[in-house]
């Protein structure tokens, strides 16, 4: 495996510098008389439908396909996989394992794979010529020193039906702050 890293110092930001003061002054209510509503909602019905049967995965946060690509689906997995689907539309879809962040994370020296409360993979994105280039970028939480952090990393596939290979580069590793 190849990569560059480029490590950034980011200060921490106190609870007491996002503080914000909002003061309304507003006089008494205007009723609104051009807007009328039913005494009761209207009926509905909501149908939820399993787009993939067959198939189930481990916690998704995010799907994503790449630009122009109306047949490949990637799931985040919050257990650090993406998974793939290569074809949507097929009778009975199936799904791969596209990448394993826990595996790479984890066989680096002093880092961890951070998967608990709202950490984990938590998105990807494709260069928009991803289908040319290869390029995709994660956005997924490690834990090194004992300290959580949150990394944006690119990632560059040379061969893009052949997923073993391929080159990453840190883009940014930030202090992860939970619920500021």
């Amino acid at each position: 495996m190849f990569y560059d890293e480029i490590s950034m110092n980011v200060p921490q930001i106190s609870t007491a510098m996002l503080a914000t003061s909002l003061v309304v002054n507003a006089g008494p209510r205007v009723a609104n008389t051009s807007i009328t509503l039913p005494d009761t909602p209207p009926a509905s019905v909501i149908e939820v439908e399993n787009a993939f049967p067959g198939l189930s995965f481990s916690q998704p946060l995010s799907l994503r396909s790449p630009r122009g690509d109306s047949q490949r689906l990637f799931i985040c997995e919050k257990t650090s996989d993406l998974e793939l689907i290569p074809k949507v539309t097929a009778a009975s879809p199936t799904k791969s394992l596209f990448l394993n962040l826990d595996q790479i994370v984890n066989a680096r020296n002093g880092e961890e794979s951070h998967t608990n409360s709202e950490s984990g993979l938590l998105s990807v994105a494709f260069h928009p010529y991803y289908a040319t280039n290869g390029h995709f970028f994660t956005v997924y939480n490690v834990r090194t020193g004992g300290t959580d952090y949150q990394r944006l990393s690119r990632w560059y596939y040379p061969d893009i039906s052949d997923t073993s290979l391929y080159n990453r580069q840190m883009i940014k590793f930030i202090p992860y702050l939970e619920n500021i």
